[in-house]
């Protein structure tokens, strides 16, 4: 029933902002997702992103049942399924107050504005999978069953591991923590070889089957293995010398901005909290498991790069694992209750304050403006490329990308020098649009100034909205536009 509770409080905190403006990576996603069996040379058609089918297949999911908002309920009923799972790995470890602890920290991590959970990404849809492969590895350990049950739970273990990696490249926690988790039981003699063996061949076949599902699937009916790892790998590999060799302050912002974040949610609190009470019993073979996952997670933030708030959330299995590991009551718990009490009133307090204009309120009043108007401008069919990123304005205008590169990154990455941009802004076929919300020389892309040149000669600015530019194609003119918005307040 507690853990019910905390199921219900996470839809609470959830679902006022079911209707919220998308947010660039869920309309860039929801766009993708859209025109993914369009005919193209990228992972999934003509446009590109740089992260693998099992996140796109929930946002296919999402634009097939209505858009944005059916991913902001998907998201909900993920976060009530985390909460579930973490229930079960408390319980586990921990009993009720263990049961009770996770699931606490596990809805109050989830739903809180600090970790940047208001927005359905990768990491939300992944963390679910790794904390339910804990709790099916910890069961099958912990527990005693026959012969069969063991193994299903071992099967559920891997797949469910297996699985989060198909949603971000860099969830791969679960595997570590189930894998860990089964050498360290061998290696204290629980398990002798014979089973040792058999259970990692269970928990890797049900690793293995997502993947082989997905090379499967696109070496018949895609643009094959190659594409799919030059996507996933490779891309990975050259944005990360582009982002380190081109820095800009926003990041380094971002990035001093974390620590504050991870105080501020309470997760930082629940880390240390629950890693003190624990310093006693690092040789136990789940406190071991846990930290090997909590370093896995610590690099895929490390790695990331651009050290978005979202990131924290990525860390949530190694909250809940450590809060349920803490909570057998063998001495006083005091400080991790005081941690996990604070983690849930900083989540409801910072709901309540985002809801009625707090500091961690989402404003979206530039987009809006901008989407509403290109939204009356446009026609259907038309095209556009909105400088360097910012999907939501496609999403929610209406227009169709006329750019593969609807993100930054893959932009700066695969089309340093704009030859594509430019080649498709001359081109008789080229965008209708162009919305320039960051400059065209953004990160020394146009040095030469040939983008600018391209737009200069085929199109023309009729306006700016919000202070960004919006240029039409010259031959487009003679359309009729509608009036410009006077300023870009939230009340105009």
């Amino acid at each position: 029933m507690v853990v019910a509770g905390f199921v219900l409080l996470a839809a609470a905190l959830r679902a006022p902002f079911i209707g919220l403006f998308p947010y660039p990576d869920e309309a860039g996603l929801l766009i993708v997702a859209a025109h993914w069996r369009d005919e193209g040379p990228q992972l999934y058609g003509h446009l590109f992103v740089d992260r693998p089918p099992g996140l796109l297949l929930f946002y296919a999911a999402a634009d097939a049942l209505g858009g944005i908002e059916a991913a902001r309920w998907l998201g909900l009923v993920l976060v009530g399924g985390l909460v579930v799972a973490s229930g079960r790995v408390g319980w586990l470890l921990g009993g009720r107050r263990g049961a009770t602890w996770a699931a606490a920290a596990a809805a109050a991590l989830a739903c809180t504005p600090a970790t940047g959970a208001l927005e359905v990404n990768a990491e939300l849809i992944g963390v679910p999978l790794i904390v339910a492969a804990a709790a099916f590895a910890l069961d099958a350990v912990r527990r005693d069953h026959s012969r069969r049950q063991r193994a299903g739970l071992l099967v559920a273990a891997g797949l469910a591991a297996g699985l989060a990696p198909t949603v971000k490249q860099n969830l791969v926690d679960g595997l570590v923590f189930v894998i860990v988790l089964i050498v360290l039981e061998a290696w204290s003699g629980r398990w002798g070889p014979r089973r040792t063996a058999a259970a990692g061949g269970l928990v890797g076949a049900g690793a293995v089957l997502p993947w082989a599902v997905i090379l499967g699937w696109f070496v018949a009916d895609g643009p094959g293995a190659t594409v799919l790892w030059d996507t996933l790998v490779e891309f990975r590999v050259q944005a990360g010398r582009v982002m380190a060799s081109h820095p800009y302050s926003a990041v380094t912002e971002r990035l001093t901005q974390l620590p504050l974040l991870a105080a501020a949610s309470g997760l930082a609190l629940v880390l240390i909290a629950a890693a003190w009470l624990l310093r006693r019993r690092l040789g136990q073979p789940v406190v071991v498991a846990t930290g090997a996952l909590l370093a896995t997670e610590l690099a895929g933030l490390a790695l990331g790069g651009n050290y978005w708030a979202h990131y924290l959330i990525a860390l949530i299995p190694a909250a809940v694992l450590l809060v349920a590991s803490a909570a057998p009551p063998r001495v006083s718990r005091w400080p991790l209750t005081a941690a996990v009490v604070f983690t849930v009133a900083s989540a409801v307090v910072a709901s309540v304050g985002a809801v009625g204009g707090g500091p961690f309120a989402p404003s979206h009043v530039k987009e809006d403006r901008v989407t509403s108007w290109l939204r009356e401008a446009h026609q259907p069919g038309d095209t556009a490329v909105v400088t360097y990123g910012q999907a939501q304005l496609l999403e929610e205008s209406g227009l169709r990308p006329g750019y593969p590169f609807i993100w930054s990154l893959p932009a700066r990455t695969l089309d340093p020098h704009l030859h594509r941009l430019v080649r498709d802004l001359r081109s008789t076929h080229g965008p209708d649009w162009v919305v320039e919300w960051t400059p065209v020389d953004a990160w020394d892309l146009d040095a030469r100034g040939r983008a600018q040149r391209a737009i200069d000669d085929h199109y023309r600015e009729v306006g700016a909205v919000c202070g960004v530019p919006v240029y039409l194609r010259r031959d487009l003119l003679l359309r009729p536009l509608p009036p410009l918005p006077d300023g870009c307040s939230a009340t105009s």
